[in-house]
């Protein structure tokens, strides 16, 4: 992975700097959305930028308590709604925070939802 990073010219320290900016970013915009109760656009926003190729497992954990919180505020009725309005890509990386969230045993009876 560290390899393949550095064949591309940037380190990891470099990737880690901007991946943690592009998670700031999310949870502030994030935010926002949920306090205007768009929850379909927090959960695509959540999905956006997922940290990949470094080892950081702060920014890795923090990105999926993001996407926990919001698939907390999503009611029952509209997890359908907010699922059919993201890309294939994002079902992906969707099904990988809630296999993430089921590891940790916190709120597992939301990620069984989804």
């Amino acid at each position: 992975d560290t390899f393949a990073v550095k064949m591309n010219g940037i380190s990891e320290a470099d990737l880690l700097k901007i991946h943690q900016m592009a998670l700031e970013e999310r949870q502030n915009t994030v935010s926002g959305l949920l306090n205007q109760q768009k929850l379909p656009e927090a959960l695509a926003e959540s999905l956006r930028k997922p940290p990949t190729g470094i080892s950081d497992d702060n920014i890795k954990n923090k990105s999926a308590d993001l996407v926990g919180d919001v698939l907390l505020e999503v009611k029952d009725a509209d997890i359908k709604k907010c699922i059919d309005g993201l890309t294939p890509d994002q079902v992906d990386t969707l099904m990988k925070y809630i296999y993430r969230g089921l590891a940790t045993c916190n709120n597992s009876n939301t990620y069984l939802k989804w």
